[in-house]
């Protein structure tokens, strides 16, 4: 009997993923592009762990992280294309290699909408910042994407492993 390799499945949290990643790398552009005139000679480039400015450039660098935010969403993107489109290795069971396939699928997409939004606030504060109406992106900001970045990958992880050990 023949066991058939599945692309991972479209599932309600595949589309919510992907839609909340179109929506951040909207925001990502259309944010600077809107408050680009707006703007002073010089805006914020940098900040410290406490959140508040510590390097200035010009304007012009507010589209460095939309340019990296899109690299990014393209990369992770082209990522789960083709990590849906490869072939079973043979040596592992099919059933399995398609859970873990799954796994990793949601993952980059969790990964890819909190950079994405997460490099939008960035781009909002900044610009906040540079016409006076804010200070910083705020002192929970870094804690909070550290404790995402971590935490939540280690959800799946889990998530995985007790999906794996209970169809075995």
């Amino acid at each position: 009997m023949k066991t058939t390799y599945e692309t991972p499945k479209t599932s309600r949290l595949h589309l919510i993923f992907e839609i909340a990643g179109i929506i951040g790398l909207i925001l990502l552009i259309v944010i600077p592009w809107f408050f680009y005139n707006k703007l002073p000679d010089e805006i914020p480039t940098h900040f410290g762990v406490k959140g508040f400015a510590d390097d200035w450039g010009p304007k012009k660098n507010i589209w460095a992280l939309p340019v990296i935010g899109f690299v990014i969403y393209t990369g992770l993107s082209f990522l789960n294309f083709f990590l849906a489109r490869t072939t079973p290795s043979g040596k592992t069971d099919i059933t399995n290699e398609n859970r873990q396939k799954e796994g990793v699928y949601e993952l980059l997409q969790f990964l890819k909408v909190t950079i994405l939004l997460s490099f939008a606030y960035i781009v909002f504060a900044s610009i906040q910042v540079s016409r006076g109406n804010q200070e910083g992106l705020g002192q929970w900001f870094l804690p909070v994407f550290i404790l995402i970045l971590t935490v939540v990958p280690m959800f799946f992880v889990v998530r995985f492993s007790s999906k794996r050990k209970s169809r075995q």
